[in-house]
C-alpha cells in the first residue's frame, strides 16, 4: 500500500477487537495479544469488546487497551425485537467509540457486534481459529468483508467455503523471536532434570486430540533403551475428558515411565520451559495451525510432530528443520525421535535451522505487517479508495 491509502481513514483508526473466549492458555487469545502487541499506534487505536471479566482483559489492560464492556449475543430469528434492540445497542457503541473496523477471533453466528457493523457500513474481518463452517443461516458471512484462516489447511477444510472464497485470506500466528531464548533454563534443575536428563516434552491441552497418550507411549518405547529419557507435559487435563486423563496419568507412573514423567498444568513461563527441553513432540491428531510447534521451533528445538493440518506449513524444510510424523502412533513416533536422542549434533543443527527458517516468513514484523496491509485494504474497499 502507498501513503496515499491512509487517505481512507482518519490516523489513528479505532480497530475494535473481540474473542467469545478469555482464557489465555490456547492458541487464539495470545494471537490476539500478539497483534496488538505490534499493532502501530500512530496508524490503529485498538479498543476490546468484554463480555466478562478475564485473565485475557487483564493482560489487554496491561497492554494499555481500551477495554468497552458490553453484552454480546446472537441475533434470532425467533425474537425479532430483542434482536433489533441488541442491534441498536450495538450500532451505538460503534459509533459512539469512533470504531472504523471491527476484528473478531471466531467466525460466529450471527453475532450482533458483527451485524450491527456491517449494518453501519464498518468493515469486518472475522479471524478463525478453532475451525467450522460458512452456514446458509450465518449473516456474519454476509456482514464479513474479509475472512482470515491461520493456514491453508484450515481454509481447506471451513465449510461451504465457497460462500466466503473469495473474501478470503491466509495470515498465520506469528512468534516473537526475541521472547524465546536459546540456551538452557534454570529450571531444569528446579523441575528434577539433570543435565545428562535428554527431555521430550510438549505444551498442549492434556486431552485425546493431543495424543497425548501416543506421546507416553512412544516415551515407554524408548525408556526401554535410554534410561536417562524424562517427558515433560505442560499444559492443563481437560476436565471433560475425565476418563482419558485419568488413564494419561496411571500411564505416567508405570514402568517403564515411573518417575521419568512430569506434568505441570497451564504456565505462562512457555520461553523458559522450552529452554529446559531437548526435544519437541507433537502427536496432535489435528491442528489449524500449530502454535505450540512454532514456538519450539523459535527456541531452536528440534520439532517431531504430526504430519496434519497446517504443521507442514510451519515445518517446510523437513527433514532439515524437523520431523514430520505419519502415521500417528507410538512407534512411528519413537522411531522419529531416536535420532536425536542419540546425536546432540543433530539436535543443535535443527533446531538452529528451524528458528532461522521463520525470519521472514513468521516473526512478528513480518506478520504484522501483513495484517496493517490488510486494514488498509479493507479500509480503503469499503471507502472506494
Amino acid at each position: 500500500m502507498s501513503a496515499d491509502d491512509d487517505a481512507a481513514f482518519e490516523p489513528p483508526c479505532n480497530i475494535l477487537y473481540y474473542i467469545p473466549h478469555q482464557r489465555v492458555d490456547s492458541g487464539g487469545p495470545n494471537v490476539l495479544l500478539r497483534i496488538i502487541r505490534n499493532l502501530d499506534r500512530s496508524r490503529f487505536q485498538p479498543l476490546f469488546l468484554a463480555r466478562s471479566e478475564g485473565p485475557l482483559v487483564d493482560l489487554l489492560v496491561d497492554q494499555k487497551v481500551e477495554i468497552i464492556r458490553s453484552p454480546v449475543g446472537s441475533i434470532g430469528y425467533r425474537h425479532p425485537f430483542r434482536s433489533i434492540s441488541r442491534l441498536r445497542h450495538m450500532r451505538n457503541l460503534l459509533r459512539l467509540n469512533g470504531i472504523a473496523l471491527v476484528h473478531t477471533f471466531d467466525f460466529g453466528w450471527n453475532e450482533d457486534v458483527v451485524l450491527a457493523a456491517g449494518l453501519c457500513g464498518i468493515p469486518v474481518i472475522l479471524h478463525e481459529h478453532w475451525g467450522g463452517e460458512a452456514h446458509f443461516q450465518n449473516l456474519n458471512r454476509f456482514a464479513a468483508d474479509k475472512v482470515l484462516f491461520c493456514s491453508q489447511a484450515q481454509r481447506d477444510s471451513f465449510g461451504h467455503l465457497d460462500r466466503v472464497r473469495k473474501k478470503s485470506d491466509i495470515l498465520y500466528n506469528s512468534v516473537d523471536l526475541g521472547r524465546f531464548a536459546c540456551h538452557r533454563s534454570s529450571l531444569r534443575a528446579e523441575l528434577g532434570f539433570a543435565d545428562t536428563h535428554l527431555v521430550i516434552g510438549t505444551v498442549a491441552f492434556v486431552t485425546r486430540e493431543k495424543g497425548i497418550d501416543i506421546l507416553l507411549e512412544a516415551a515407554a518405547l524408548l525408556a526401554a533403551r535410554w534410561e536417562n529419557l524424562r517427558v515433560l507435559v505442560v499444559g492443563p487435563f481437560n476436565a471433560q475428558q475425565e476418563d482419558y486423563c485419568r488413564a494419561v496419568k496411571q500411564r505416567a507412573v508405570t514402568s517403564p515411565l515411573q518417575g521419568k514423567v512430569v506434568f505441570l498444568g497451564s504456565r505462562r513461563d512457555i520461553p523458559e520451559l522450552l529452554s529446559c527441553m531437548d526435544i519437541f513432540a507433537f502427536p496432535s491428531l489435528w491442528e489449524s495451525f500449530g502454535l505450540a510447534p512454532l514456538e519450539a521451533m523459535a527456541s531452536r528445538l528440534p520439532v517431531v510432530a504430526s504430519r496434519v493440518g497446517g504443521i507442514p506449513e510451519l515445518l517446510v524444510d523437513v527433514p532439515e528443520s524437523g520431523c514430520l510424523v505419519t502415521p500417528i502412533s507410538a512407534p512411528a513416533f519413537a522411531e522419529a525421535i531416536e535420532p536425536f536422542l542419540s546425536d546432540s549434533g543433530l539436535r543443535r543443527t535443527t533446531g538452529d535451522r528451524a528458528r532461522q527458517s521463520i525470519i521472514g516468513r513468521l516473526d512478528e514484523p513480518t506478520i504484522s505487517a501483513q495484517l496493517e496491509r490488510i486494514y488498509l485494504e479493507t479500509l480503503a474497499a469499503r471507502s472506494g479508495g
